[in-house]
């Protein structure tokens, strides 16, 4: 269950998507698998190789031959891979959808499209968010502490404002939306052509809806889209004009975003000759329980890690810590991937390209406790919780899955 496009399943040795250390080979699905190229060595591919626009035209399609709708009001939104897959859907559909917004999306390093016709859109992004990060993390550019290699979201944006007929003489300015500062969120961005804007929001949160909440994101999502209509559109992707913008000027149609020159196989801190002959032996103490809370002080090999939630809210943990060429990074269930055990069978457990102010390392790894949840990003989840050793919650918005979180001990920092 995954979107195809922005690059997830496009990794070149140009434009690397992923580190040799974060590839994750059992992302790969069948339909990767079955190209004549295959699936990608490192393990950059983590999407479906089929194409999700082909799906979405035909869900289009059959909505507007079937019920009565106003298709010159259709729009895209979609949250980490669904906000990759929204970018890539705005540049691939400008002709027929009417606004976008993703949200914790980007584009793979060198990936970046734009839309062939100017497309209204709001990024909204948390300043935390480190699975998808819209700034650079590390050596420049945008690393997760999973070993993926993100696009810029500036340069995202440098690219749409052009592509939505934005001037030099159009300058950013503050984008009030009816939540500002809730969450302490900021919207600010170009109105491009009088008609186009190019909105960019940041919240004190992670890898999550806006808020944590999908009631406050989609009402700012559904404030910002309700506002905009494609009246060229006239039905199952036809439009009454088909004005290509022209591709003379020096601003390109997709910009490469190419790695550093000593990005090559004898580079320390990106490529590592890695054998993943990985054992706890010698390391860890098989007789001591790991992932303890801090406030009872953390053992001999852990770090206490803090994340950030939201505004009023961290959680921390006592994460062991390792090399990162000793600790398989990333993955789901990931069998003896250096870590010590979790508590019980429910729980697992996964390593994180991280440092222990949580953030994004290519040297240093902690191991953390992964739950599974039965409920969305957006609630709480009780089963999940009591999976977690005593006093801990299962927190989502810091892994690529959303379903999946983290043991992590709650601490408020007051507020309202």
């Amino acid at each position: 269950q995954s979107w195809n496009g922005g690059g997830t399943v496009n990794a070149t040795s140009d434009f690397e998507t992923c580190t040799i250390w974060g590839g994750t080979k059992e992302y790969c699905y069948t339909s990767c698998k079955k190209r004549r190229t295959g699936c990608d060595p490192r393990g950059c591919d983590w999407t479906t190789c089929v194409s999700s626009t082909a799906f979405n035209v035909a869900v289009l399609n059959h909505i507007e031959r079937h019920f009565c709708v106003d298709v010159t009001r259709e729009y895209a939104t979609g949250q980490s891979n669904g906000g990759i897959y929204t970018f890539a859907l705005g540049a691939e559909m400008s002709h027929r959808l009417a606004a976008i917004a993703p949200v914790s999306g980007s584009f793979m390093n060198g990936y970046i499209q734009t839309p062939k016709h100017p497309l209204p859109v709001i990024s909204v992004t948390g300043v935390a968010d480190l699975t998808v990060p819209a700034n650079a993390t590390f050596n420049g550019k945008p690393l997760s502490y999973e070993g993926w290699i993100y696009s810029l979201v500036s340069d995202i944006f440098a690219a749409w404002e052009y592509a939505n007929g934005c001037t030099a003489y159009d300058m950013p300015n503050h984008y009030a939306t009816s939540f500002d500062g809730v969450h302490r969120l900021y919207c600010w961005g170009k109105i491009c052509a009088a008609k186009t804007p190019v909105i960019r929001c940041a919240w004190l949160g992670a890898h999550n809806y806006f808020g944590n909440s999908g009631a406050y994101n989609g009402a700012l999502i559904w404030e910002f889209l309700s506002k905009f209509s494609n009246p060229l559109h006239q039905g199952l992707g036809e439009t009454a004009v088909n004005p290509e913008r022209s591709s003379k000027l020096s601003s390109p149609a997709s910009i490469a975003i190419r790695l550093p020159a000593d990005y090559n196989s004898t580079n320390t801190i990106f490529r590592k000759n890695l054998r993943y002959n990985i054992s706890t032996t010698g390391r860890f103490a098989p007789s001591i329980q790991y992932y303890g809370h801090p406030n009872a002080g953390c053992k001999l090999l852990e770090s206490n890690v803090s994340f950030t939630i939201d505004e009023n809210t961290t959680g921390s943990t006592c994460a062991p810590t390792m090399p990162v060429a000793t600790c398989q990074i990333g993955g789901y269930r990931t069998k003896s991937n250096g870590c010590p055990p979790p508590p019980n069978k429910k729980l697992f457990t996964t390593c994180l390209a991280i440092e222990a102010d949580a953030t994004p390392s290519a040297l240093v790894a902690h191991c953390f406790l992964a739950c599974d949840r039965n409920n969305t990003k957006a609630s709480g989840d009780i089963i999940a919780d009591g999976e977690c050793p005593r006093g801990a919650s299962c927190v989502p918005g810091f892994l690529r899955f959303g379903h999946v979180g983290i043991c992590l001990y709650v601490n408020s920092t007051g507020g309202t």
